[in-house]
């Protein structure tokens, strides 16, 4: 519906009305048989073109626009019905269908486009000054010049051929200019003034390729600018060697992934630095195609023109059209190829670390999780103490000696439970055999144990987290004090924690814990523990946490002196050079300042957790995984297995591993979202601790369902036990009925279903021939205002019901079966037949 058919429509439109246009519609209506029906919505592009871009990938909003973008220029190039590439700027700005992209699409994308360019310099910006912070400024500057370096080899060498990176330029400023003319702060003239300074951007692009125009005059120049291939070969190059890049055995997300690593220590940081420079890179690459796309629309402007009616003109924009098409294809083709292969995070002598992205442990799992003690005790008891190793050597117990000391020693627990705060941390490592999902995960006790929120500096440490709670006191009226390991220590030391799936227990040896220390960062940071954990370690100057291992010794005092525990610790506030903790002694005599309330209170402890792979498998972290179905609309999700079958029952499944959903909605339901619902509190398994939103509406409608209406969906499985929600909501559906004739597509929603949500505003597009819309308010008829755009369709929008609603609409035919000057079917008047020789109808 191109504004050539209006033309030739227009002349007679002018002189035609309708012969019963008298008749009021609610009497048509009355005696219309029932032959409402439902009308044509658009078409899923991914249906059409085959493009998959960001289906299973859409890792960040930077490539979920990528993908949008690639899936536009796929539209808008690939219907071999078309005429002219739209231009997606003039879209913007003037209103149109673009080649069945709508106005309100358009506007989001350049908005997200903008906007994200903008996001993703913000925060690479952000994330250099604070490594730039944590690296010395000899290795911030060494690690960064080789991370520029493989940009200006992937990206910008290419960019600086034959003023390609200035035509970049001028295009996104064009851009800039339309939002701002759209946000209401600029006229048009400077929209069509930064439209004309990127059509002389095309033309150095064309000299420096080709030779420098002299005395041509401007008609001249741009023949030649649209006429031929040069500029064609110049961006579908830069294009095509930008793309390569990305296949590279080394590549840009490979130097980010390694710079990445130097700079964090952790799965997330490293994945968020990571994306965010994926994001960048396919976002130049996204942005040439877009501004290729808008010289094929200019191209076509100029066209339509001077050479609206040569069809060996328009075959051979076809096929530049084409080119482009398969060129976009090729690119969401590569960039899906490096998606799906492994990024080199390090690579040393022993060996190198590499992980796909969806094996990094993201943001979401870096959680506060409620774990249970196992092997929790509320009483150690004195056969207990009497049966611990350390002090039966120690007081010679199996002997027969000191017997009578530990004959009425117990310790209650009173700052440990059944279940404890403990915060999740990922490390990439080497895989192994033992470990190939190549992360090492630990737990770090959390700070807010039993409701304190957190420590700031200058606080007190709360009395609850005070390392003297690892000591207990016995006195003795008659001789000596003795002081042993607390119930508490052994709850927290001993224990064997659980989240249901696996097994966790405290660090016994720094071995234990050496990947989490054994990183680049480690040592940037001084390989001092409160400066490498700080979030998760008390940082008031002052005070000083210690982790606590389980091992311990005694000393004894003699006859009459005090006997006290020896605890083996790390000091998080001393350096330990090397990857590993350096593990000191300290006798609880040093500590019992803390018992005075007050007075000495700037001493806690902590712990580190580790997985106990041995007991747990295969070596991968497991996770539990479910489905739901939320909302008003009738639906169903559920896991698809690898032969076939599905479950809406939980399943467990290893974490970092793809797990496909399939899901479908009923009809009269409307998709809003499909969430991902965590739950990391063991104590409360359905308590949902974090959502996040994996497809938005416009996303999920986008994907392809099979014959019955099934959509699959790969995720990878979180490192939480997690719930996959489809949100849908019931709704109402749109029917179409002709009150003069009918035609199949007299009436096309702007939607991808014809089922709307009461209080949605639908829009729709309509036929050239179709003259009014409207519906029934009650025995109110309301007609339906048509505008119609700069591209010569038309189109009208209303606010949905709490109900079905039936669009009526009037339409003149396109081919009249005329007979005493009416139409037989459409009622309108003959026009007069205009004689070309005589000048007279």
């Amino acid at each position: 519906m191109k504004k050539r058919f209006l033309k030739k429509m227009t002349a007679a439109l002018l002189s035609l009305s309708l012969a019963f246009s008298a008749m009021p519609l609610s009497a048509i209506a009355e005696e219309a048989e029932d032959t409402a029906s439902a009308p044509a919505v658009k078409e899923n592009v991914f249906a059409k073109t085959g493009t998959t871009f960001g289906i299973n990938k859409l890792y960040s909003t930077g490539l979920s626009l990528c993908g949008t973008v690639l899936v536009k220029v796929a539209n808008a190039t690939g219907d071999e019905d078309f005429k002219k590439v739209a231009s997606m700027l003039n879209t913007w700005v003037f209103g149109g269908s673009s080649t069945g992209q709508t106005l309100a699409e358009i506007q989001a994308l350049c908005n997200e486009i903008l906007n994200e360019v903008k996001v993703i310099d913000q925060h690479l910006t952000d994330y250099n000054a604070e490594i730039e912070q944590t690296l010395a400024n000899s290795d911030y500057t060494a690690a960064k010049n080789a991370l520029n370096q493989q940009w200006r080899q992937d990206v910008e060498i290419y960019e600086s051929l034959y003023n390609v990176d200035s035509a970049l330029e001028a295009y996104m400023a064009y851009m800039e200019k339309a939002k701002a003319y759209n946000d209401g702060a600029i006229a048009i003239e400077e929209v069509n003034e930064s439209k004309e300074d990127l059509y002389q951007a095309f033309s150095e692009v064309y000299q420096a390729k080709a030779y420098a125009f002299g005395d041509e005059e401007e008609e001249e120049i741009r023949e030649i600018i649209f006429g031929d291939r040069t500029i064609d070969g110049v961006f579908k190059s830069v294009i095509r060697k930008m793309t390569d890049a990305l296949g590279n055995e080394k590549n840009y997300a490979d130097a980010a992934a390694q710079f990445a690593y130097k700079a964090y220590g952790f799965s997330d940081d490293q994945y968020n630095y990571i994306i965010t420079s994926i994001d960048k890179q396919f976002m130049e690459i996204i942005k040439l195609e877009l501004m290729y796309e808008e010289f094929l629309s200019q191209r076509g402007d100029y066209f339509e023109e001077k050479y609206d009616d040569d069809d060996e003109i328009w075959n051979n924009y076809a096929n530049w059209a084409k080119d482009l098409n398969t060129l976009n294809d090729d690119v969401a083709k590569a960039m899906n190829s490096m998606l799906d292969r492994e990024v080199v995070v390090s690579e040393s002598a022993a060996g190198s670390i590499r992980l796909k992205l969806e094996e990094f442990v993201k943001s979401g799992d870096f959680a506060t999780v409620n774990l249970e003690n196992e092997d929790y005790i509320s009483e150690f008891t004195s056969d207990d103490y009497v049966a611990e190793q350390t002090i039966s050597d120690a007081y010679g117990l199996a002997d027969g000696n000191n017997t009578n000391l530990f004959d009425d020693v117990s310790s209650s627990s009173n700052v440990t439970g059944s279940y404890m705060k403990f915060n999740r941390i990922a490390v990439p490592v080497q895989k192994t055999e033992a470990n190939p999902s190549g992360m090492d995960i630990y737990y770090v006790f959390d700070l807010s144990q039993n409701g304190n929120s957190s420590w700031t500096s200058g606080d007190p440490v709360p009395e609850n987290l005070r390392l003297i709670n690892m000591d207990h006191k016995e006195d003795y009226a008659a001789s000596k004090d003795v002081h042993v390991p607390s119930c508490d220590f052994f709850n927290l030391t001993r224990g064997s924690y659980s989240d249901g799936l696996q097994n966790f227990s405290c660090v016994v040896m720094n071995s234990d814990c050496h990947s989490l220390f054994a990183t680049p960062v480690f040592s940037a940071l001084d390989s001092i523990p409160a400066n490498y954990l700080q979030e998760y370690l008390l940082q008031a100057d002052d005070a000083k946490t210690y982790f606590v291992f389980p091992q311990y010794d005694m000393s004894l005092g003699g006859a009459f002196g005090t006997d006290y525990p020896i605890f083996y610790l790390a000091d998080t506030k001393s350096q330990h050079p090397g990857t590993d903790l350096e593990i000191t002694q300290l006798n609880a005599s040093d500590i019992q300042p803390d018992r005075e309330n007050g007075l000495y209170d700037t001493t806690a402890y902590s712990v580190i957790l580790k997985q106990d792979r041995e007991s747990d498998g295969d070596g991968y972290y497991k996770t539990k995984i479910d489905t739901a179905v939320a909302g008003s609309g009738i639906a169903e999700i559920a896991l698809l297995s690898e032969d076939g079958t599905t479950t809406s029952e939980a399943v467990t499944v290893s974490a970092g591993q793809e797990v496909t959903l399939k899901f479908k909605i009923g009809e009269r339901t409307t998709f809003e979202s499909l969430t991902l619902q965590r739950h990391n509190d063991y104590d409360n398994p359905t308590k949902v601790t974090s959502e996040e939103t994996i497809l938005k509406k416009e996303q999920i409608n986008n994907l392809i369902p099979d014959a019955d209406g099934y959509i699959t969906y790969t995720y990878p499985a979180p490192y939480s036990n997690a719930t996959f929600v489809l949100n849908t909501c019931g709704g109402f559906k749109v029917y179409t009925e002709g009150t003069n004739q009918i035609f199949d597509d007299a009436i096309t929603l702007d939607s991808y279903s014809n089922v709307f949500k009461e209080g949605e505003t639908v829009v729709f597009y309509v036929r050239d021939n179709v003259k009014s819309v409207g519906y029934y308010e009650g025995d109110t008829y309301k007609e339906i205002q048509l505008k119609t755009n700069y591209e010569g369709d038309r189109k009208g929008s209303f606010v949905m019901p709490g109900h079905d609603i039936t669009l009526y609409y009037e339409a003149v035919c396109v081919d009249h079966p005329y007979d005493n000057g009416f139409c037989m079917t459409c009622g309108e008047y003959q026009p007069a037949v205009y004689n070309k020789s005589t000048g007279n109808y």
